[in-house]
């Protein structure tokens, strides 16, 4: 099963959204409906909250188009958002071994459809329920309700962590194990607020720093090797 591409119509769509999409959009026609046939200041005024909140909506849930372009050992990043975090750590799921780890927030302005960080194929996914934190706390990384979808390539693997925050109670995952994917390729998103943990093996350099922004499927966060920032 490849990713689901996101829906084009005039507005590019995230894929998974319908259900959200046809809610809202079905409550601001009602309130239209009923400014127009009972014109008032209350119903006046509810129509223009109903707008203003499926314009919100459907800026939060847009799935542009991106170019990747990457270098074999090229790590991208994951997510649109706030570098974080960049530490080395163990990490003992998947990678069974050091890690460089490089976390990012994502507002609630960004893109939240996540994407992933190098070509290969799915070899590991898991959801662990938890809790809600704020997603840039740093203890949000190990309480809050995750989701891991692990890559390999060869001997070559990534671990991502989708996140849970504070408003983002939905995690989706797109992808399932035995897919085959591209650099790049969507992976799943996370609604509102939340946080993506990276996790790739040892050696590796880091290309960002804490601070940086960072576009998901086009900035090289890390490289395979000690290579130094190009």
């Amino acid at each position: 099963m490849r990713p689901r591409p996101s829906r084009r119509w005039i507005w590019p769509i995230a894929p998974g959204t319908s259900r959200e999409f046809l809610l809202l959009g079905g409550f601001w026609v009602l309130t239209v409906a009923l400014a127009l046939g009972v014109p008032n200041l209350g119903t006046a005024g509810l129509a223009g909250v109903a707008t203003a909140l499926a314009l919100g909506w459907l800026f939060f849930l847009r799935d542009p188009e991106r170019r990747t372009e990457a270098h074999p050992e090229d790590y991208l990043a994951p997510a649109d958002g706030r570098v974080v975090a960049v530490r080395r750590t163990p990490q003992p799921l998947f990678l069974e071994g050091a890690s460089l780890q490089v976390s990012i927030f994502l507002g609630v302005l960004d893109v939240h459809v996540n994407r992933a960080p190098m070509a290969g194929r799915v070899a590991f996914v898991r959801h662990e329920p938890g809790r809600f934190h704020q997603a840039f706390r740093e203890e949000a990384s190990q309480v809050n309700e995750h989701n891991w979808i692990g890559l390999e390539q060869g001997s070559r693997r990534t671990l991502t962590k989708q996140v849970a925050g504070i408003l983002a109670r939905r995690i989706e995952c797109w992808v399932s194990s035995g897919d085959v994917l591209r650099a790049g390729d969507r992976i799943g998103m996370i609604k509102l607020g939340s946080r993506v943990d990276l996790f790739v093996p040892e050696p590796a350099a880091p290309h960002v720093r804490e601070g940086d922004r960072v576009r998901a499927g086009v900035t090289v966060v890390a490289r395979a090797g000690s290579q130094a920032p190009r």
